[in-house]
Parts: structure tokens; C-alpha cells; sequence
């Protein structure tokens, strides 16, 4: 499966801002247009690069100087030949000159009224490196094929580690309805719902309605669950057919995990929404992130989630909990102090796994957010169990200390942003396939 089978929605908004530079410009399709938006106020700065017959010519567009001569709608252009040569050197050149000069002399109103929203509806996506495929994508895992869907960016906690702005767009309701009709056609029967917070989005539950009842879709949720500490909250969306919740619980230390989200007092509900989707039947998974202010406390989290949730939900309980390392962090300032190092955490992740295993509760922690499989060097035996999906690793690779390691065709390797700040610190080779 690829992106070619979903309607592109930040893909459209690149295409209108294209045409509508080159109505703004009046240069024809014979001539190959290639543009970038470099941001800011108004229309900011935006660096184009006109191409056919081996020659070009490069423009910017800025924000009007009152003294500028070629200007429209507040909007000034200025031209440039590549090496500062001469813009007037060739005669293809000069008839691209001759053609922009024209248009500036006539009256496009339509084009001017145009070309500043259509930059502006595509800037707040590309400024902040939002694609389509960060909103929704489809592709093959070992379970079948699964479809992703972000429900925007907005959330109900800051993380300091979260790699989203909590400002960021989302798509629109009718795109997201139309991508769940793409999904259901191109034969998805697992929905992955995620944000931000989808809880705060009022699309969720008629969505997960149409998700699984209309479509026959197994939905999962990844959540918070602060909006699940009202038991009716979650009955609404388990009639509607949500099946699994993956929840984010950082620490079994109230205050660590409150400083942790940044938002006061969401520790105790997210507990309590735990218990209620346990009690109201839903598979449920628990996340937490691995770093400076939590890799102390993992033991204490394993006993935690096996003491308040295992234990008390026997007949429902925690399917199982997931240990997964940051990458880039939204709050950049934070990043270089709070990525631990493997060493440090192998001894806690040690420990947290012999807790979850004597209390029968299923350890993931060296999937595609986790960490590499030489964690599990003190617990060997969890090699074979953890799950080997290898994609989406574009922000992962090995150091050289993973070249001779028996288990690198089945790991993930360690992620770019650990190894600028850390090297190869806390990594080593297998010297043979734990079990084989």
C-alpha cells in the first residue's frame, strides 16, 4: 500500500498554491515551476525557480518595499539569474522578463486576490513539516492491513517529549470522513485513531461507529484517557465499537507524571479512566516513555500496572505495556538533557521486565518506538517474543557496535537523535540468536 491510494490533502494544498503562483506570474505549463515557502508573516518569503530549454531564471517574492517597481497586491518580485549572471544574457530569459513585465502592467485581480490564502492555507502545514502521511496512511504489518488516521494535534496535555505542536492543523471533517471511506476500499480492517488527544475531537465517536459498524473495522485508540475517568465517555465509544485503548501512563509517581504531561492533577484521571476501560471491557495497553525524569521509576511502574490494573481487573486484564524511547522532542530545549542513556536504562528495564513477567503481563519494548533488542541482554528469552514490524525507520539506524550482532536482521536499531548525543553508549552485540 502506498500514499497514491488517499486522497492527498496537504498534497492538494501545494497544488492550488502552485497554480496559483502561476497565475500570479502568467507562466505556462511549457515552463517547469519549482518553489518553496521559507515562512513568515503575510507572504513572507517564498524562492521560485522557473526552468525549460536548459535555462533559468530565479525569483523571490516578498512582502512589497514602497519603492519596489514590480510589485502586485502588496506582493514584490524580485529576478535573478544563477552565479548573479545577467537575467537579460539569453533570449528565453528575456522573454520571460518580457511576459512578467506584462503581467504587472495589466489588471489580475482574480490572481492577486488568490495567491496569498492559497500560500497561507499550505504554510501552516509545510512550516511545521506536516505531510500526508503524518494524518493518515495505510500499509501491511504482520496483523493485516491496518489504516492510520491522526484526528489533528490538539491535546489536553503538554508533553515535554512530544514531537507535535499542539498549535498544528489537522485536516478537515469532511477530508477525514472521505479517508475513511478510502481506507474501507482499499480493504482496512484495523483502524488505528490517534492526535494530539482524539478524546477532544467531537468526530470520535461517530467515527468509531462507522469505523466498525459500517465497515467492519477493528478501531484502537491511542489515548490519555483522561476523558475515560467518566465511565460514560467510555461506554459511548464501546457501544460504538471501539475494541483496544493504548494509553499513555509515564510514571506510577503522581508528581513526576504530572510534570512530566505538564498538566496538573490528569495523573488520578488517567488512572481512573484505565480502570473504567478495563471495566467496560476494552483491551487495553499502556505506554511509557523512557527518559530522564522516568527511567528511575520503571520498576515501580511495572509493579504499579501489575498491582492497580492486572491484579484488580483479572478477568479483563492489561494486555501490555510498552517501554519506548523519545525521538526528536517538540520542546527542543529539553531533549539534550532528558535522552538517557541505554546503560542506564538496561539495568531498570531489566528489572521493570521480571516484574510484568511474574505478574503475567506481556513486555513490548524494541518495536519501531522502542529500543534496540540488546536491552533484553539480561532477559534473553524476551527476544523472540517482541515484535519484529520493521517500518517506518526512517529515524533509526546502527552504530558501529550493532556490525556484528547476531539479532541486527530483527531490530530496529537505535534512534539518529541518541546517537548524535550518545554514540554507541549502553550498546551490544549478540553473539548468537537468543533461542535458535
Amino acid at each position: 500500500m502506498n500514499e497514491l491510494a488517499l486522497t492527498p490533502y496537504v498534497g492538494r494544498l501545494r497544488s492550488e498554491a502552485t497554480a496559483a503562483l502561476r497565475a500570479w506570474l502568467a507562466v505556462g505549463e511549457g515552463v517547469e515551476l519549482s518553489w518553496r515557502d521559507l515562512g513568515g508573516a503575510g507572504i513572507g518569503e517564498v524562492s521560485a525557480t522557473l526552468q525549460a530549454e536548459g535555462q533559468r531564471l530565479d525569483l523571490v517574492l516578498r512582502e512589497a518595499a514602497p519603492e519596489a517597481a514590480w510589485q502586485r497586491a502588496g506582493i514584490q518580485l524580485t529576478v535573478r539569474r544563477p552565479g548573479q549572471r545577467d537575467p537579460l544574457a539569453d533570449p528565453l530569459a528575456r522573454s520571460w522578463l518580457a511576459a512578467l513585465a506584462q503581467r504587472f502592467a495589466g489588471d489580475e485581480r482574480a490572481a492577486d486576490a488568490e495567491l496569498l490564502p492559497a500560500l497561507q492555507r499550505l504554510r501552516v502545514f509545510s512550516t511545521e513539516g506536516i505531510s500526508d502521511d503524518d494524518l493518515r496512511h495505510i500499509e501491511r504489518t504482520n496483523v493485516g492491513v491496518s489504516g492510520f488516521l491522526r484526528l489533528g494535534f490538539h491535546c489536553n496535555q503538554r508533553c515535554f517529549i512530544c514531537p507535535q505542536g499542539r498549535h498544528w492543523p489537522g485536516a478537515p471533517d469532511e477530508q477525514v470522513w472521505q479517508w475513511l471511506e478510502e481506507f474501507a476500499a482499499q480493504g482496512v480492517k484495523q483502524l488505528t485513531i490517534s492526535g494530539g488527544e482524539p478524546t477532544t475531537n467531537s468526530l470520535l465517536v461517530e467515527l468509531v461507529r462507522r469505523a466498525a459498524g459500517e465497515h467492519g473495522m477493528w478501531v484502537s485508540l491511542q489515548t490519555n484517557a483522561i476523558a475515560f475517568a467518566s465511565s460514560w465517555k467510555v461506554d459511548r465509544l464501546v457501544e460504538a465499537g471501539l475494541g483496544f485503548v493504548f494509553v499513555s501512563l509515564h510514571s506510577a509517581d503522581p508528581s513526576v507524571s504530572d510534570a512530566f504531561t505538564r498538566a496538573p492533577g490528569t495523573f488520578d484521571l488517567t488512572v481512573r479512566g484505565i480502570h473504567n476501560a478495563l471495566d467496560a471491557g476494552l483491551d487495553v495497553a499502556i505506554n511509557c516513555c523512557v527518559e530522564a525524569s522516568t527511567v528511575g521509576g520503571l520498576e515501580a511502574h511495572a509493579r504499579f500496572v501489575v498491582e492497580q490494573f492486572a491484579e484488580k481487573h483479572p478477568n479483563h486484564t492489561v494486555h501490555h505495556v510498552e517501554y519506548s524511547q523519545p525521538g526528536a522532542y517538540f520542546d527542543r530545549a529539553r531533549e539534550r538533557e532528558s535522552m538517557v542513556g541505554l546503560d542506564a536504562v538496561l539495568p531498570q528495564l531489566t528489572a521493570a521486565a521480571r516484574v510484568l513477567r511474574e505478574g503475567g503481563v506481556e513486555l513490548e519494548c524494541t518495536g519501531t518506538c522502542g529500543f534496540p533488542l540488546c536491552m533484553l541482554r539480561d532477559e534473553p528469552e524476551l527476544v523472540a517474543r517482541q515484535d519484529r514490524d520493521r517500518q517506518h525507520l526512517d529515524a533509526r539506524t546502527f552504530a558501529p557496535e550493532c556490525e556484528a550482532c547476531a539479532v541486527q536482521p530483527f531490530c530496529v536499531g537505535v534512534r539518529r537523535e541518541y546517537l548524535e548525543l550518545h554514540g554507541g553508549r549502553g550498546l551490544a552485540a549478540f553473539e548468537a540468536v537468543p533461542g535458535a
